[in-house]
C-alpha cells in the first residue's frame, strides 16, 4: 500500500523484533528491538500502520537502530548470533569470539566521538581480537565452514547448468564484443575505442562519496576518466584535458587522468562518482554528461541465476560470480569546447 509508504518509511517495522539473518545464520532480536524502542520512542500518531514501532525518523534515531541490531556494534547481539553458528556447525566456544565485549553497545555519541574497534561478528569471516581484521580466519583458525557447498575452498562447481555452459571450472572468457555504436558522430576528429572498466574508487568513501571537501581536495575536484600514455596520445589528448566517453547507452565528460599505470586498450573511471561537482555539458546528448554508470549496461547470464547451491545465490542486484555487467566499450575524444550550460 503506497499510500502507507511514509509511514512505514520513519519506523522500525515490527519483524525487526524476530529474528534477524546474514549469510545463513539467524539469531533472535528480540531484545534488541526493545532496547531500540526504549532508547529511540516510538510513532506516536495512532493513525499511521506504524503505530507503537520504534522511531526511525531523525538520522540519529535511525544510527541508533543500525548499531542496535548489527553484532558488530552491539555485543550481547554478537554472542547470540555466534551461539547460532555453534548450533548451526556443531563446534564449541566460538562465543569466545565476542564474549569478552558482550557488555558494549555502541552509541552514537562514542562513534563521533572516537573511532570505534568492531566486534568480532559472524557476519564476517575475520576476526579482529587484538589485530588486524583479516578475512577468512575464522575459517581457517575455528574451523568454521566456508560458505560453499563443500565447506571448502572449492573451483570446481558440479552443477549441471554449469557444466552445460563449460563453467565448472574457472576458465577464461573474453569480453563481449559489442560495438559502442552503429557509427561513429564525428567523421572528422579523433576517436579511440576502448573497453570501459569501473573499478573501485579512489579519493572518495562509501559513506561520503567524493563530494566531500577533504575528498575533493585530495585528488582534482570532480569526476575524472584515466587513460594510459599511449592511447591518450593516439587521439591528441593530454593530462587534465576534457574528454568525452559515449556509446550506445550514453555520454560521459570528463577530466582525463593520462597515466602509464593504465593498461593500454582500457579505461577506467572509479565509481561513486555522482556528478554533483564539476561536470559540463555534452555536445552529444546535450544535457549535462553522465555518471559512471552512464556507459554501462547489465548483461545477465543463465549461470547467474542459480539459486540455493552454495555460494552460488542468486539475489537483487548482485549477479555473481563476474562482474560482466561492466563489460563495455566506449568511444573517447577530446573536448573541443566545455559548455557548463549556464546561459
Amino acid at each position: 500500500d503506497y499510500t502507507k509508504l511514509y509511514e512505514k518509511w520513519i519506523a522500525l517495522g515490527p519483524n525487526a523484533g524476530g529474528k534477524t539473518a546474514s549469510h545463513g545464520n539467524t539469531w533472535d532480536s528480540a531484545e534488541d528491538y526493545e532496547e531500540i524502542r526504549q532508547r529511540n520512542g516510538i510513532i506516536q500518531n495512532k493513525d499511521y500502520v506504524s503505530y507503537g514501532c520504534p522511531s526511525i525518523y531523525e538520522a540519529r534515531q535511525a544510527i541508533e537502530a543500525v548499531l542496535g541490531l548489527s553484532p558488530t556494534t552491539c555485543g550481547r547481539t554478537a554472542v547470540r548470533a555466534w551461539e547460532a553458528v555453534e548450533k548451526r556447525t556443531g563446534l564449541d566456544n566460538l562465543v569466545k569470539l565476542a564474549k569478552d565485549r558482550e557488555d558494549e553497545r555502541f552509541t552514537y555519541d562514542q562513534v563521533i566521538a572516537q573511532p570505534r574497534e568492531t566486534i568480532t561478528a559472524p557476519t564476517f569471516t575475520g576476526s579482529n581480537q587484538n589485530r588486524r581484521y583479516t578475512p577468512f580466519t575464522n575459517n581457517v583458525e575455528e574451523l568454521i565452514p566456508f560458505r560453499t557447498l563443500t565447506g571448502r575452498q572449492h573451483f570446481y562447481m558440479d552443477h549441471e547448468v554449469m557444466r552445460e555452459f563449460g563453467e565448472a571450472q574457472a576458465i577464461y572468457r573474453p569480453i563481449l564484443d559489442f560495438r559502442p555504436m552503429n557509427k561513429s558522430l564525428n567523421g572528422t576528429q579523433k576517436e579511440i575505442t576502448l573497453k570501459y572498466l569501473t573499478p573501485h574508487n579512489k579519493w572518495s568513501t562509501h559513506s561520503m562519496y567524493f563530494d566531500a571537501q577533504q575528498m575533493l581536495t585530495m585528488f582534482r575536484g570532480g569526476q575524472s576518466v584515466w587513460m594510459s600514455e599511449k592511447d591518450a596520445a593516439e587521439i591528441g589528448v593530454k593530462d587534465n584535458d576534457w574528454i568525452e566517453l559515449y556509446n550506445r547507452n550514453g555520454v560521459v565528460a570528463s577530466r582525463v587522468v593520462v597515466s602509464p599505470r593504465i593498461p593500454h586498450g582500457a579505461v577506467f573511471m572509479h565509481h561513486a562518482q555522482d556528478r554533483h561537482i564539476n561536470v559540463p555539458g555534452s555536445k552529444i546528448s546535450g544535457t549535462r554528461a553522465g555518471t559512471h554508470n552512464t556507459p554501462t549496461h547489465i548483461h545477465i547470464k543463465p549461470t547467474h541465476l542459480i539459486g540455493g547451491y552454495g555460494q552460488l545465490s542468486y539475489g537483487f542486484n548482485y549477479y555473481g560470480p563476474t562482474g560482466n555487467q561492466r563489460d563495455s566499450y566506449v568511444v573517447v575524444r577530446r573536448m573541443e569546447e566545455v559548455d557548463w550550460l549556464e546561459d
